[in-house]
């Protein structure tokens, strides 16, 4: 299996020393990509891994919304 993506959400804002806006991101999981040939065809199937830890109900929720948003990033190369 290949992590093709990371799974985050955003917990926090803050202001960097240039006083620019970021978001502090928390990696919660990720999606892979498993390859396999069936019949000459390569067929791919994704999965869903989540940290045991992540509990979604300590996720900030300042628009008292019922549901959380997780972010994907494609996950980069090491020599990136």
């Amino acid at each position: 299996m290949t992590k093709v993506y990371d799974l985050v959400i955003g917990v926090k804002e803050y202001q960097n020393r240039e006083g620019e806006t970021k978001t502090q991101w928390l990696n919660v999981g990720g999606i892979f990509e498993k390859e396999k040939e069936v019949d000459g065809y390569i067929v791919k199937s994704h999965f869903i891994l989540m940290s045991r830890t992540f509990n979604p109900a300590g996720v900030p929720n300042p628009d008292d919304s019922d549901q959380v948003l997780i972010s994907m990033f494609k996950v980069k190369d090491k020599e990136e």
